[in-house]
């Protein structure tokens, strides 16, 4: 959430490094501690080389017939360094597998359509995105409050740049509608989209 949501990468990292002398990884079974994650983490605030170590850490601990359920998280944890290390298209293929392997219908979309960003192709980006929000999955309560609102923010955003009024009016105003008593921190962003309606509705 700090890293995501807030956008505050740094003390992100610090929690989490206080979290890790706690609870060092190499204190429990590898296969017990959530390297992999660990890795997405490291990729999400921009430290690739600690993402790549913790990934290499695992690969070589963990024999492949050994990884079984993790392999979905091996392909989303390769997923989010390529595109934190500009690999959009290695990425875009790392989540696809992530997608097929996690019998998650939506846990794999947050990766794929920001690769799919990153490769410039926002129509892809807005379908992949689009499937996040529409797909009336369970499994959403464990993700929505990480991934959602930047997910309504960019949809709105792309659609703004397609000059879709309609449909970008409609993604901020589901942002506004998440975060109406959003912390302080997050005021800004929700400015932003109230002022980016309102350019809208001028154009209109």
């Amino acid at each position: 959430v700090a890293a995501l949501v807030r956008g505050e990468g740094e003390r992100a990292l610090a929690r989490m490094e206080e979290a890790l002398r706690r609870y060092p990884l190499e204190s429990a079974p590898m296969m017990d501690m959530p390297y992999l994650r660990l890795a997405s983490f490291y990729a999400w605030v921009g430290r690739t080389d600690l993402a790549r170590s913790t990934i290499d850490a695992y690969t070589a601990g963990v024999p492949a017939e050994l990884r079984g359920w993790d392999e979905r998280d091996l392909h989303a944890a390769l997923g989010h360094l390529a595109t934190a290390e500009g690999r959009p298209l290695e990425a875009i293929a790392e989540a696809r597998l992530h997608d097929e392997a996690t019998g998650c219908a939506i846990c794999a979309l947050y990766g794929l359509g920001r690769a799919y960003d990153a490769a410039g192709m926002p129509d892809s980006a807005i379908a992949v995105y689009g499937r996040y929000v529409d797909s009336p999955v369970i499994f959403r309560v464990f993700l929505d409050g990480v991934f959602l609102p930047g997910i309504l923010q960019r949809l709105g955003e792309l659609y703004e740049d397609r000059g879709d009024a309609e449909k970008a009016t409609y993604y901020y105003g589901k942002l506004l509608e998440l975060w109406a008593n959003a912390d302080p921190q997050l005021q800004p962003r929700v400015a932003a989209a109230r002022r980016a309606i309102a350019a809208l509705s001028s154009d209109r």
